[in-house]
């Protein structure tokens, strides 16, 4: 197995270790890329606002408010 087929292996095995809800976030997430690339332009969010939106979507267990709050964070980070 190359490093590549190891690092796909990696990331299945820690997807597996998800709640299905999140693993559902994840999947949308790839689905759906260019649209959360347009969704999450613009000011970047506060620590307070993520742990917020992150805290409503496992209340929820809504799939793609946490798997955008998450990707948003990221994509603040390397603005």
């Amino acid at each position: 197995m190359d490093s590549k087929e190891k690092a796909i292996e990696k990331i299945l095995e820690k997807m597996r270790t998800l709640p299905e809800w999140m693993q559902k976030g994840v999947y949308w997430l790839i689905d759906n890329i260019d649209l959360a690339d347009e969704m999450c332009k613009g000011e970047k969010l506060s620590q307070a606002q993520i742990e917020e939106y992150i805290q409503t979507a496992k209340e929820r267990r809504d799939c793609v408010l946490w798997i955008l709050t998450l990707y948003k964070q990221q994509t603040d980070k390397e603005k």
